[in-house]
Order: structure tokens, then C-alpha cells, then sequence
């Protein structure tokens, strides 16, 4: 065979095909005590090769061996094995990516595997730092080269050893890299690059040998963050430059309180919210993250409030006149982001759909930070409540030096209102939730929809005082449902973002109040339309939730829609769908003992019959999100699956929307193998923040296998799942539920010939037998004639 350069050799794993022959196996007699392994090389036109090695053998031996017979010239530390993800998943910890393998990683070794022979990493970086740097001995290459060593790098960044290669020697490749992009000399493609290999080794080198510091960013390379900065502020960097600064600028305000306060000082807001416009869905992404990372990691209250405003509760039609420019940052991007991102029909993907949640979440916390109790000794918490009795009555007294006449004013009109309490209404506003929030909404309504306010009140003075709407009362249980449905002041970090994400929510800087304001609308309607009297309050709020959790069910778009599938959830439809549902329960909640012994009779079945839904879910596979120590890595996902034979696992990494095959997913894990199902905050990955988590244990070396589910109802199917395949009970919620639902279907169908019949509570009795038998025809007799 003709002898290869060393220099042809490559560290990353292709698919590049190896020349088709007889390959050559070694003649060692193979014992207990050896290891029979496949080794290849990624350079074409060599054989892999066969081999038995001992356990015992040192890996310098091997590799020497390896190269005499590819003819390479060995030379120590010049070369080294990578263990690649096989399709065997006979490893005890089974690959998600490959691994330099190292005399103390070596027991992951097992029979069968494929090992590849590459360049060590300090050789590798060595090399890939030679090509890009500028003023060493390959100056002379081409642009298209050095952007291939840039991307090289890039597929290495995921390995620790090559990161801890690139920040030895006191980091000096990494101040290579940060030069390079710095200088502003190269193409905007190749310092793109350069950037998202530096936000992968800060990213990375959290678990290095070496760590890395953000904050040491700023001290030792200031001219960096400044010329990622100009990037960002000038609105004529390309897409791809632009996109990976967004993303790098997110990173360090997440992670570094030091850089935090230079970005937020040279960065100009309005720059970066005009980057929405840009066609591409990564940059509107990116700069929704940055966005969210200036608010989420602000200091102090100071700063926050400078990027989403007092929380004055203004419409913003009334506004018009007002500059967009004047108004803060993140109401200007909620415009933008409208107009850009929502009404362009454009597909968002997972991600952008949990930036735009964590956004909503930003753009609610106004109202969430009102969601707390009336103060009377605070003089803003009593102007509020006079404010609201000046708006209503038109009346301009102050809670300040009140005589006789205007207390007995002030109870008077708190009655009208509705308080409970109308000599102390701060009593009422003292529970949350919803707190100030309750009161806060009353103001809107009556300041922004002063008519509909008026025509309200003057129908509760026409009806008798039994028969008024008490608005205060309905407006503190409105704002508490309100709150519980679209989940205000909750954490930001649920991973089902994609179904908690409300569109509707983004078309108003105040969106909480203008639901409140169609709700209450609605409520006194629901109350002319049920007769209701006081005594029926707790019957009217309870039609109101249901008309409004049936509105939210139907995911409306926008505000406008909302409203109108809102007016159409009329008490009267409400009657006919509560009457068909307690129709369709009444047989089913029958305590006959005919219909109970069907049940427990058919129960099994149905038991079965979700479990192999279960099991069919495993097989289908599902795409999970990746979670570090720090919580959710951006755009990273793997895939795992069950084998149609129910005896194996298959996972690995995959894009966003892809759905890869069972022979797609390098990894393995025998069913055999799993010991126990952990879920919940005993996982060893769970953090707080960290929603839906199960872990899978393994018997060998106790290996695991860690899941965050996206949404609940995944975490329930999959943990049942594996619970059917270890022979155990399944004890999700949604078992529950889903029995239920089937064992309703199945008794609805099989008693469906018994509509409008009776049925028994107990069977009829049994008769007797007769004394005798002889009126039975005796059928051979009667042939015989």
C-alpha cells in the first residue's frame, strides 16, 4: 500500500468511504482478556483494520502498531484513538458525541466498537490555529481555506479536550481568535465563525480544566466587546456577522453582571430593535433573545423599568400622538415584533416560540408586579382608590383631611362599587392574588372605556339593590382568573413554552387590562342573562370561568379576536354544553350494579389499550431540549426512541425539526439495563427551574440517561411508558384522565342499544328450578321417527 503523509489525517469523523478489498485481520490468538475492535482512519483509500487487544496493552502500543500498518510515521503524541458513537450500544455509557480515548476513559471500550485513528487534539489545534493565524507560516492560503479550518474548529469546540488545548498557554489561542476578529480585516463570514467558536468555549468552559471567566473578557479584551458591539449598532453588518454577535452580546449579559453594564451603556437599544425587520428568522430570533437577557438580567429595578416602563396603565390608541422613540425599549420592540414577526405568516420554530414566551412573560411582569396587597398607610395606594371614585362619580374629593359629609360620601359610593367591605374597601384588595392589580384594572376600564363604565352603573342603578352587579367583588375574582390562565408571575423557564406562548398578548403595551375590560363586559351580561342576584355571585363567576377558559382553549390570535369569541360563550351555549355533558356522564356515573360490573369488566381492556399507546409513543420518538447546569442550551436538541422490538433505546443529536430513523441514532441502551425511572427534583439534572425531568438509571457503572420533557402531558405519556416496559403500575395523572375518556367511549357504545331503557339498580332474582325435567325434548327420540 502506498505510504500516506501524516498531514492527510484529519480529527473529525466523516462519511467518507474507505476502499473497497479485503481487509487484513490479526493473527493473535484472542483470549478472555482481549477486545476485538474495528480501527479505520478517515483518509480514503485505507482498509480498517481488525484487531484483539488486550486490555493490559498500553494505547501508545496500539497506535504504533496501527500506524506501521497504514505505513504512517509515527511519532509519540502525534496521533491518538477516537471512540465514535456505534450502532452495538454494548458501551456502558453510550456516546453523544466521539471521545478521545485516554488510558483512563479506556474501560469504555467494549467489544465491537469502532475506533478511529485522528490527530491528537493539541496536534489538531495546533495545525487548525496555524491556518487562521494570520501571520504565521500558511499566511499565504486562501480565504476558502482558512473558513474551512474556522469550521473545523467550530465540529471540535464540543469535545474537552480540544477546549482545554485552546485555553492552555494562558489562552493564547483564544486571544488569537479574539484578534482576529478584532482586527476587522477578515470576511464577515470567518469572524462569524470565529464568534460562535468563542461563545461555544465560554459556553464549554464551564466544565474545562480551565475556566473560563466572562467577566475576564471584558478586562483583558475591551476592544472585543466594543467591535461586537459596532456590529451590532451598525445597520449595515451582514446577516451572518450580525446574527452571531446577537447571540455572543446575549450570552455575556447572561453570565456577567461586569460586561452587563458595558453592553447596556454602549449598546443602542433602538439599533437593535430595528434588526427585526431583518428577513431572517436567526437575527429576529437573536435579538428577542438579547432583548430578553437585558430585561431577565438587569441589575437592579432601575434598569429593568427603563426597558419596560412604569407599568402606567395607558391605552395605546390614546397614545398615538405620542413618539415611539419616547416610549421604552421593549413596548417599541412589542410593536416591532407585531408587525414583523407575527402578522408575516412566517413559521417560527421551537425556539423563537420560547423567546417569544419568555418576551410575553417580560411584557406581563408589569402587571404581575401589582399583584400585591393594598397598603392604607400608602398615599399611592389611597390616591388609586380616590382616583377610581373621581373616575366613576365624577367626583374630585381626596382621601386627605375628610370631613363627616365625605366619609359617609366615600361609603356610600365604595357600596355602589361593589366592595364587600365598603367602610374599608383596602380590606378587600388585601388577599392575593390578584391584590393592587384587581383595583389597577378597574381604572383602566373606567378610564379607557368610560362609556361602556357609564352604561354599567346606570343599569345597576336602575335594578333594585339585590339584583346590582357588585363590580368591585367580580373584579377581584375576574383578575384572579385571569391571572391563573395566562399564568402571570410565573417563572419564565417553563419548557412548554410553545403551548403557553399567547400571540393575543402582544397586541396592546397593556394586555392584561384589555382582557379584563371584554371579561367584565361579559360578566355583567352573563349576569342580566342568568337573573342573578347576589346570593348567585359564586354561580356567575363560576360561568364566567368556563366561558373564558373555552375562548383560551381556542388559541384566538389577537385581542379583537378574542373579544368576539368571548361575546359568542353566552350563557345559553354554556347551558347546552354543560347539558350534554352531564347527559353523556349520567349513564356512566350509574351506580346499577349491571353498569359496574361492566366497567371492571371492560377496565382491563382499556388498560391495555393505553398501554400499548404508551409503548407506540416510545417507538415514535420524541425531541427533547438539551439542558446544561445552567438550564436550556439554545438550539440544541437530541431524539431518543424505543426499537419496534421493545429492547432497546436509540437516541442521539438532531436539528430542530428533523425526525430521524431508527438507524439515524448512534446511541443504545438495553431495556435490561434500566434499574429505575426517577422523576422530579430526585433527578440528578433538576434544577428549580427546571420543568418535567425524569431520569433513566442504568444496572452498569450507574450510568444515566437524563429527559426534560417539553410540556406535561410528554412527560406523563413517556414516564408511563417506561414504567409498562419495567412491568410496573403507570401512575401519571393523564392515565387517569385517559382512562376515563376510553372507559366513557366503550360504555357509551356498548349501551348504546339501551338508550331510554331503565336500568335496574340489582339484577333480577333467579327462578327456581323445576322439580322435574320432563318436558325437555329428547331430540334422538324425535329423529328416530
Amino acid at each position: 500500500m502506498e505510504s500516506k503523509s501524516k498531514s492527510q489525517l484529519t480529527g473529525t469523523v466523516s462519511d467518507s468511504k474507505t476502499q473497497v478489498g479485503t481487509v487484513t485481520v490479526n493473527a493473535v490468538p484472542r483470549t478472555i482478556s482481549m477486545l476485538k475492535l474495528v480501527i479505520t482512519c478517515n483518509t480514503l483509500g485505507y482498509l480498517p483494520q481488525f484487531k484483539d487487544i488486550e486490555h493490559s496493552r498500553p494505547l501508545e502500543e496500539v497506535i504504533e502498531e496501527v500506524c506501521s500498518f497504514w505505513s504512517f510515521v509515527y511519532k509519540l503524541k502525534d496521533y491518538c484513538l477516537q471512540l465514535v458513537p456505534t450502532q452495538d450500544g454494548n458501551a456502558a455509557k453510550s456516546l453523544m458525541r466521539p471521545v478521545f480515548l485516554t488510558e483512563e476513559n479506556r474501560r469504555d471500550m467494549k467489544d465491537g466498537l469502532i475506533v478511529v485513528l485522528v490527530r491528537t487534539p493539541d496536534t489538531l489545534v495546533r495545525d487548525i490555529m496555524g491556518k487562521m493565524n494570520s501571520v504565521g507560516k500558511l499566511k499565504d492560503l486562501d480565504h476558502d481555506s482558512r473558513l474551512a479550518a474556522a469550521k473545523d474548529l467550530m465540529g471540535l469546540c464540543g469535545d474537552l479536550n480540544i477546549v482545554d488545548e485552546l485555553l492552555k498557554d494562558k489562552k493564547a489561542y483564544l486571544s488569537q481568535l479574539i484578534l482576529l476578529v478584532q482586527s476587522g480585516s477578515e470576511s464577515d463570514e470567518l469572524r462569524a465563525t470565529i464568534i460562535s467558536v468563542i461563545e461555544e468555549l465560554y459556553d464549554m468552559g464551564t466544565n474545562s480544566l480551565i475556566d473560563l471567566d466572562w467577566k475576564a473578557l471584558g478586562n483583558d479584551h475591551p476592544l472585543f466587546i466594543q467591535k461586537i458591539l459596532e456590529h451590532i449598532n451598525n445597520p449595515n453588518t451582514s446577516t451572518e456577522l450580525l446574527k452571531k454577535s446577537l447571540s455572543l452580546m446575549e450570552s455575556v449579559c447572561s453570565n456577567s453582571t461586569f460586561l452587563y453594564i458595558i453592553v447596556r451603556n454602549q449598546l443602542k437599544l433602538h439599533q437593535v430593535i430595528d434588526h427585526i425587520r431583518n428577513k431572517d428568522l436567526d437575527v429576529k430570533q437573536n435579538v428577542l433573545g438579547l432583548a430578553n437577557a437585558l430585561a431577565l438580567c438587569a441589575p437592579d429595578e432601575v434598569s429593568k423599568r427603563a426597558l419596560l416602563g412604569s407599568g402606567e396603565s395607558k391605552r395605546p390608541d390614546k397614545d398615538a400622538d405620542r413618539k415611539m422613540e419616547d416610549r421604552p425599549a421593549l413596548v417599541q420592540l412589542r410593536a416591532s415584533v407585531v408587525s414583523n414577526v407575527l402578522d408575516s405568516g412566517i413559521a417560527l420554530r421551537a425556539e423563537m416560540l420560547h423567546q417569544l414566551y419568555v418576551f410575553q412573560k417580560l411584557l406581563m411582569s408589569k402587571s404581575a408586579e401589582m399583584i400585591t396587597p393594598m397598603d392604607y398607610n400608602s398615599v399611592s395606594d389611597r390616591n388609586k382608590l380616590a382616583e377610581l371614585r373621581r373616575l366613576v362619580f365624577d367626583s374630585d374629593a381626596s382621601d386627605g383631611n375628610r370631613g363627616r359629609n365625605e366619609t359617609e360620601t366615600n361609603v356610600m359610593q365604595h357600596k355602589k362599587l361593589g366592595f364587600a367591605n365598603f367602610a374599608n374597601p383596602w380590606e378587600d384588595l388585601r388577599h392575593i392574588p390578584p391584590g393592587m392589580l384587581s383595583l389597577d384594572n378597574l381604572i383602566y376600564f373606567a378610564k379607557n372605556y368610560s362609556d361602556l363604565c357609564a352604561n354599567l352603573l346606570l343599569e345597576n342603578s336602575s335594578r333594585s339593590e339585590e339584583y346590582e352587579v357588585p363590580l368591585a367583588r367580580a373584579a377581584i375574582e375576574l383578575t384572579t382568573v385571569i391571572c391563573r390562565e395566562l399564568n402571570v408571575g410565573e417563572d419564565v423557564n417553563s419548557s412548554d413554552s410553545e403551548n403557553l406562548y399567547r400571540p393575543m398578548l402582544f397586541y396592546s403595551d397593556t394586555p392584561i387590562q384589555e382582557i379584563f375590560s371584554h371579561c367584565i363586559v361579559l360578566l355583567c351580561k352573563t349576569w342580566k342573562e342568568m337573573r342573578a342576584t347576589l346570593a348567585d355571585f359564586a354561580k356567575v363567576i363560576d360561568v364566567v370561568k368556563e366561558q373564558i377558559n373555552r375562548t383560551l382553549k381556542e388559541k384566538p390570535p389577537t385581542l379583537e379576536i378574542f373579544r368576539r369569541q368571548l361575546i359568542e360563550q353566552n350563557y345559553s351555549k354554556i347551558l347546552k354544553l354543560r347539558l350534554e355533558e352531564r347527559q353523556r356522564q349520567e349513564v356512566f356515573d350509574s351506580k346499577a350494579q349491571p353498569v359496574v360490573e361492566l366497567r371492571e369488566k371492560i377496565t382491563p381492556e382499556i388498560t391495555e389499550l393505553i398501554k400499548k399507546q404508551r409503548i407506540n409513543c416510545l417507538i415514535e420518538g420524541l425531541r427533547f431540549h438539551k439542558f446544561q447546569n445552567k438550564g436550556r442550551v439554545k438550539d440544541k436538541f437530541w431524539f431518543c426512541r424505543l426499537a419496534p422490538n421493545l429492547k432497546e433505546f436509540h437516541w442521539g443529536d438532531c436539528e430542530e425539526n428533523a425526525k430521524p430513523n431508527i438507524d439515524e441514532l448512534p446511541n443504545k441502551l438495553a431495556v435490561v439495563d434500566i434499574s429505575e425511572l426517577i422523576t422530579g427534583k430526585d433527578c440528578s439534572h433538576a434544577r428549580r427551574s427546571t420543568p418535567h425531568p425524569f431520569t433513566i438509571r442504568c444496572n452498569s457503572d450507574k450510568a444515566e440517561l437524563n429527559f426534560v420533557a417539553p410540556n406535561s402531558e410528554s412527560f406523563n405519556v413517556w414516564t408511563d411508558g417506561i414504567n409498562v416496559l419495567l412491568g410496573r403500575e403507570m401512575e401519571s395523572p393523564q392515565m387517569i384522565t385517559d382512562l376515563d375518556m376510553l372507559l366513557n367511549m366503550e360504555m357509551k357504545l356498548r349501551l348504546l342499544d339501551m338508550e331510554n331503557v331503565e336500568i335496574p339498580p340489582v339484577p333480577p332474582n333467579v327462578p327456581e328450578p323445576p322439580t322435574n325435567i320432563n318436558f325437555a325434548l329428547n331430540y334422538s327420540v324425535n329423529q328416530s321417527r
